[in-house]
């Protein structure tokens, strides 16, 4: 039966998202401003470790949506089933557009000097636009 894998790969998903939310709040908890270096290692820490979560995300999307799709073709008479993907799927993108948000304000603190917000602007940048860290 595909509904078992389907359900393992959709609480990974789950999982990176929930542990993406606790890494941005962690981080907006202990910094409000970027006032020197070590918030800007902070920053560029917790930038890596959100990049490197949506590679594994990516990664898994395509079995994911095969999944999904034979899932939802082999099961479509069944109410309980489609419920319970639909289900998911909106728990899915509500999480996700929390994180966007908070992703948001953490791309948005102030910083002390201009270099430091030179540096940390580049790190955002990065963190929305590269597949890869590159800072």
């Amino acid at each position: 039966m595909l509904l078992i894998p389907y359900l393992i790969s959709q609480a990974i998903f789950l999982t990176l998202l929930f542990l993406a939310r606790i890494h941005i709040a962690r981080f907006l908890k202990r910094h409000s401003r970027i006032d020197d270096r070590q918030d800007l290692q902070a920053f560029m820490k917790m930038v890596r470790q959100q990049m490197y979560m949506a590679i594994v995300a990516i990664v898994l999307s395509f079995p994911t949506a095969i999944l999904l799709c034979f899932v939802l073709l082999t099961n479509i008479t069944n109410p309980a089933i489609v419920a319970i993907v639909i289900a998911l799927n909106i728990s899915f993108f509500t999480l996700a557009q929390i994180n966007k948000k908070l992703e948001e304000r953490c791309r948005n603190l102030p910083c002390a000097t201009p270099e430091l917000e030179q540096a940390y602007a580049k790190v955002g940048q990065s963190w929305v636009k590269d597949t890869f860290p590159k800072f």
